[in-house]
């Protein structure tokens, strides 16, 4: 295989900008459990009418977030250094700072809004 950088060429990855980076490898193994599943690919849930779609999200069966693709790893990682650098700036001495993050790193690596089942069974520890 190719290298770039001493990095070989499945373990780099290249962003829309065009830059050469290192992949994640650990968020990317979390993100597919099971990789004959194709989970990046969004949920069809189609009806027929808009108020079909209203009384479904009403009672709780239909959920708009549950039916967008998973996040990628990218995404997930720069959602969580969003939220630290906020969780870090709102309270900087807060001796539980460092577990909100964690929580929150491990809810968007098991996908919360796609998954809500899958990330509370997970990430139980962390409540």
């Amino acid at each position: 295989p190719m290298s770039v950088e001493g990095l070989k060429l499945e373990d780099v990855k290249i962003t829309d900008a065009g830059a050469v980076v290192p992949r994640n490898k650990k968020y990317e193994a979390a993100m597919n459990p099971y990789p004959e599943v194709d989970v990046h690919a969004p949920r069809k849930i189609g009806f027929s009418t808009n108020w079909e779609k209203l009384v479904a999200y009403h009672h709780g069966v239909y959920i708009p977030e549950m039916a967008k693709g998973p996040k990628s790893s990218d995404e997930v990682c720069q959602a969580v250094a969003d939220f630290s650098s906020k969780v870090q700036k709102d309270a900087p001495k807060d001796a539980c700072k460092y577990l909100q993050i964690e929580e929150f790193r491990c809810l968007n690596a098991y996908q919360y809004e796609s998954q809500p089942q899958v990330a509370s069974k997970k990430c139980m520890k962390w409540w």
